[in-house]
């Protein structure tokens, strides 16, 4: 493990499991105190310390006389958050006065003892049971102190103190003598002063001087660095790199997806594996011949702890997060709106949209037992203090609520819901319509199938100067193999920016051209047209694709003689920008169309782009695809092709989050132009663009500098900017005008100024604007505020802790808890869209667009159970209500037999054993898909019969089908929508349900 020295700061992104090495592994038989910024941090770390730590557990201070008493401990482990400093500490005469100090050989009587611990609140304990207790053993006094693991012995010699011994609760041969011992009072009502301990650091810094002081990710206490300056023996870990002099620990997540990369890190690296599943881990490390000595297999026995797997410099921590996505694959797929939905944690108090009833607030999980028959319920609160308790099993039909901070909630009885999803769905048809008859053209259109050239198709794969990652290989086959079919390709081509994205659609471009068809590329902006127009001079330079290149820029003569090639063919791949969609624009052999950030267009272009997908080859390009278009992509709708494997000499920025100074902007700058590179400076506020100007050329005399923003035109933005580009300025003075649009391969640092006013998304996109080449390069995050707001430190520690060269779409999803999702998803067809949620509208468009596609009513049927049949899983198998939420709604998603099947034996994997109540649940779900197929509304015991309800849009044939299911169970029907069976067929409930399934 890495060696942490004290009185140092030290930077990672580490989980709770590497911080417990950490410490463990320097610190082991040091007395320390570790400070947490939240409880749950706290109690993270506090659960795997003691797993690893059986002998020297850890113990949470959360007053000040547990921090005093423990002054008089031996080495331990302490645990507090950094509320501690703020709590008021004791008067110093009210806490002489009410102390009482025995030491060896002092006179007193033992009933004098006694008088006096009654007066200090102490009670009577046979056993020493309680905090602040005494008894009495003939002649010795046994005391025992709050929050100690040591009990206190004072025996007496007739009226004198004979010995004091201090014995250890948990170690019978543990005793030690002492020479004195205080006794505090246990009433505080008059002891407590107004000065907190952080005022009195130095009074009281006695307390803990020998201590190790370790903060654990408080990254936003503006009184860190005070309380830092006058603490020794401390250590800061922090999750935000604020400045360049922090020593880096290089702790990093790991990242395997299968057996092969298992294999290779095995053999490459010293490793630990931390499994429950030894016996697996050990044949696979057998069966593939890896040396024993550089693997290490240890047993993780308890089955709730969940560790997650890191990387330091000497060695690999893998566990059974990483291994159970290897060993059990998770089969079923879901659908975007479904992990959108389950991608928005649920926590109490949160808001909530009940699909029958709206919003509401969700207070907590209560288990309930109805007459010997245990189920857990969600307890929801409504308007006016109405209530409702939904069970466990039915989460499905819940969704956070996300569109403001205060929504109106609803009453039980209003109708104003069924307005807004009927509302809902005539918008959703409307637009399923429009896609789908886009799509439909396509699909019928007889098209020209590309030929093969395999070996000029290879040497032109080969002439790329870099190796191709193996996601480019495989989306470079995928969109090759679309354009050989019969049938026109559309296909969505994504992942982060500069993973070579262009490269992969030069391939479709050149096979074009040896197919003699011709090529066109649209660019919502001429910037980038133009680095495209350069990217694909130099990749065709020796393969003899004629390329030009059109824009506003470009002068009436220019344009009138490249329209002229154009129709003549002597232009083998046009790059354009908007001047490709004017009717003046005529083709001699267009077969493939490349669209760049298609999302980017105005309303009025993409509607000119749809008119022509019908009958062309359809190629788009997206770092950042809008969630709609990935929904598209993920229900077949179109195809996608996702390049996540970053280009190998690709690094990652370097984020740093500072307060505003000038020390920090002039150091930033200079190491920069230092470099020979150039700077941009995010300024968000046109109104003070230009103040900001001035201050950056007081303190920066000898730069120039260039102003954009979104007041300007945009040709006049075009023009600052390529100058910029061009050299002509050492740094771009800008608001979000850039954020999506512009890369610049000269820029090496970008510094963005109230940087916790963006969104993750924002951040994201414009720490990605300087260019990514070999040399590290830096994202000054710099913030003004002295008590930053919640969400924002969420962000700010969201952006740094996601620098991984794959981290936008997880970016994209987190962001969608903290902002308002609708503009993420750009719906913004009508208002009836924002009085639905996210997951709803996207599964209604779903369901709309599939109905379209099979022209079969796809009705969503929600069979609900009730039978006297327990169904609860014990909270000792999640390490929060937060968790057992998430798996609830996970599993209550799934949607066939084979899927909720899988999901049991995943679960059951890692457990010793399943309670009987956990398997009825999982009953119960399967008993929901099978009769949610034939339209079965609610199965429930209605006095002697149990009654199957179908849904009244039920034709014959689906129920003659479920007719046709009956075995043993005498099915008799009571109206066209309702058959029964007689309970007295079977014993119980259970034996019916089993029947069923």
């Amino acid at each position: 493990m890495v060696t942490i020295k004290t009185n140092t700061s030290y930077f990672n992104t580490w989980d709770h499991f590497s911080r417990v090495i950490l410490i463990w592994g320097n610190f082991e038989n040091r007395k320390k105190i570790l400070f947490f910024d939240t409880i749950e941090e706290l109690h993270r770390f506090e659960k795997v310390w003691d797993y690893f730590n059986p002998k020297n557990k850890s113990i949470v201070i959360d007053d000040f006389s547990a921090l005093h008493s423990y002054h008089f401990e031996n080495a331990w482990t302490y645990l507090a958050i950094k509320d501690l400093f703020f709590l008021e500490i004791p008067d110093k005469y009210e806490l002489q006065k009410s102390t009482i100090d025995v030491r060896i050989w002092m006179v007193i009587e033992i009933d004098d003892l006694i008088k006096k611990l009654i007066d200090f609140w102490y009670s009577h304990s046979a056993h020493l049971s309680k905090n602040w207790s005494y008894n009495i053993e003939w002649d010795i006094v046994n005391v025992r102190f709050p929050h100690w693991r040591n009990t206190y012995k004072i025996s007496f010699f007739d009226n004198e103190i004979d010995e004091i011994l201090k014995l250890d609760k948990d170690d019978s041969k543990n005793v030690e003598k002492l020479k004195e011992l205080n006794i505090y009072s246990n009433d505080k009502s008059d002891i407590w002063g107004k000065k907190s301990i952080k005022d009195n650091l130095d009074r009281i810094s006695f307390i803990f001087r020998d201590w190790i002081k370790i903060f654990i990710w408080i990254d936003f206490m503006e009184e860190k660095t005070s309380i830092l300056s006058r603490l020794d023996n401390y250590v800061d870990l922090s999750n935000v790199f604020k400045n360049l002099w922090e020593t880096d620990l290089r702790i990093s997540d790991i990242d395997i997806n299968n057996v092969d990369e298992l294999k290779e890190i095995l053999a490459m690296k010293k490793t630990k594996i931390y499994t429950k599943n030894v016996k697996t881990i050990t044949n696979f490390v057998d069966y593939n011949n890896i040396s024993d000595s550089s693997v290490e297999i240890i047993e993780i026995t308890d089955k709730r702890l969940n560790l997650e797997s890191f990387s330091d410099s000497e060695s690999e921590m893998i566990c059974d997060d990483i291994l159970s996505n290897i060993f059990i694959k998770k089969r079923y797929r879901k659908s975007l709106s479904k992990d959108l939905d389950l991608l928005l944690q649920i926590k109490p108090w949160d808001y909530i949209v009940h699909i029958d009833h709206w919003v509401w607030i969700f207070k907590q999980i209560v288990l309930k037992d109805l007459s010997w028959i245990k189920r857990e319920y969600i307890e929801i609160e409504y308007r006016e203090n109405d209530k409702l308790f939904v069970p466990i099993w039915e989460l499905y039909r819940i969704s956070k609520y996300i569109w403001s901070e205060d929504p109106k909630l609803t009453r039980l009885s209003s109708n104003e819901w069924n307005k807004i999803i009927k509302n809902t769905e005539i918008e959703v048809e409307k637009i399923a319509k429009e896609l789908l008859e886009v799509y439909a053209k396509r699909s019928i259109a007889k098209w020209y199938s590309f030929i093969r050239f395999e070996k000029k198709e290879e040497e032109f794969r080969k002439g790329f100067p870099y190796i191709h990652t193996m996601d480019q290989e495989k989306s470079i086959v995928e969109i090759l193999g679309d354009m050989e079919k019969s049938t026109p390709m559309d296909r969505l081509l994504t992942w982060d920016v500069g993973f070579w994205k262009t490269e992969v659609a030069c391939n479709a471009i050149y096979k074009a051209f040896l197919n003699k068809k011709q090529v066109a590329l649209i660019s919502p902006l001429v910037i980038l047209a133009f680095e495209h127009f350069e990217s694909l001079k130099k990749r065709f330079k020796d393969f003899g694709v004629r390329i030009e290149i059109i824009t506003r820029v470009s002068t009436s003569r220019e344009q009138t003689l490249i329209l002229k090639k154009l129709r003549n063919w002597e232009i083998d791949c046009i790059i354009w920008t908007h001047r490709l969609l004017s009717e003046d624009v005529e083709f001699k052999n267009l077969w493939l169309l490349i669209v760049d950030e298609e999302h980017k267009f105005w309303v009025i272009d993409k509607e000119k782009i749809n008119k022509i997908r019908s009958n062309i080859d359809i190629l788009s390009l997206s770092a950042t695809p809008i969630p709609r278009s990935l929904n598209f992509a993920l229900n077949w709708i179109k195809e996608i092709s996702i390049i996540a494997t970053p280009p190998q000499w690709k690094k990652p920025i370097r984020t740093i989050v500072s307060k505003f100074s000038d020390e920090i902007i002039i150091n930033a700058v200079k190491d920069e132009l230092s470099r020979k590179w150039q700077v941009i400076f995010i300024h968000n506020r046109v109104a003070t663009i230009e103040s900001m100007k001035k201050y950056l050329e007081e303190i920066l005399r000898w730069i120039s500098i260039t102003i954009t923003h979104w007041q300007m035109s945009w040709i006049e933005v075009e023009d600052r900017i390529m100058d910029f580009k061009n050299w002509k300025y050492d740094i771009l003075l800008s608001t979000t005008v850039i954020e999506n649009w512009v890369n610049f391969l000269n820029a090496n640092t970008i510094i963005i100024n109230d940087a916790e006013t963006f969104w993750l998304s924002q951040l994201h996109q414009l720490r990605w604007r300087v260019w990514r080449w070999k040399t590290e390069w830096h994202c000054y995050l710099v913030y003004r505020k002295e008590n930053l707001p919640d969400d924002a430190k969420k962000r700010l520690v969201t952006i740094v802790n996601n620098t991984h060269l794959w981290a936008w779409f997880e970016i994209a999803l987190r962001d969608l808890e903290i902002r308002w999702a609708w503009d993420i998803l750009w719906i913004k067809q009508s208002w009836k869209s924002n009085d639905t949620w996210i997951s709803l509208y996207l599964k209604l468009l779903e369901e709309k667009i599939e109905e379209l596609k099979t022209w079969e009513y796809r009705n969503r049927v929600d069979c609900k159970i009730e039978l006297s049949i327990s169904y609860y899983i014990s909270d000792e198998f999640f390490e929060t209500e937060i968790d057992k939420i998430s798996f609830f709604r996970n599993i209550e998603s799934i949607e066939t037999i084979e899927d909720l099947e899988y999901s049991h034996e995943t679960f059951a994997y890692s457990k010793d054993s399943i309670p009987e109540e956990f398997e009825n649940l999982f009953m119960l779900l399967k008993a929901r898909i099978i009769l949610s197929q034939y339209w079965v509304v609610s199965l429930k015991k209605v006095l002697n019969n149990y009654v199957f309800e179908f849904d009244k849009n039920t034709g014959i044939e689906k129920i003659r089908e479920f007719l046709n299911l009956d075995k043993d169970w005498n099915f008799v029907i009571q109206t066209i929508h309702k058959i029964k069976v007689d309970v007295a067929n079977f014993a119980w409930d259970k034996e019916f349900l089993e029947s069923l399934i």
